[in-house]
């Protein structure tokens, strides 16, 4: 084995725990409504749906942008814009670098022996920006994510 490919939400950073920040404080900024953790769950549940929708070709990256902000809108009966809080809440995505407890001591000991590389599905933007901030980007040669390639 030579090469080592990692997914970076879910594996590596706490993708949740960052979504539940990043759609909290949006929300909050936009309504000054604070979203409970029930709330936080249904645009988890949400934002999934339609990004397999999007993953799937059966709606445009746009649409995909603004039908979960459009649905948790409905759902929290709320009044703000949906392209507005999505790019808030892109923004504010962009500084969840939450990394797992273990994560950064498997990369220190992988490095060494391997080329290490990120293969992703998330936005190029915030993943690269993540990636720094959590401040693991030195340690792989190259990104693959799905938006860049």
């Amino acid at each position: 084995m030579k090469y080592i490919l990692f997914d970076l939400d879910g594996t590596l950073l706490d993708f949740n725990e960052g979504e539940k920040n990043a759609f909290s404080n949006a929300i909050f900024k936009l309504t000054g409504y604070q979203p409970s953790e029930d709330d936080c769950f249904k645009y988890s549940k949400i934002n999934d749906y339609y990004f397999k929708e999007y993953q799937n070709n059966k709606m445009t990256r746009d649409e995909f942008h603004y039908n979960r902000f459009y649905e948790i809108k409905k759902y929290l009966n709320l009044d703000f814009e949906p392209i507005e809080a999505d790019k808030i809440y892109v923004d504010l995505l962009k500084y969840q670098a939450i990394l797992f407890s273990d994560a950064k001591d498997i990369i220190d000991y992988l490095y060494p022996k391997y080329n290490l590389y990120i293969a992703s599905n998330g936005m190029t933007d915030v993943q690269i920006k993540r990636l720094e901030l959590a401040n693991i980007n030195k340690y792989f040669k190259e990104y693959y994510i799905s938006e860049k390639i």
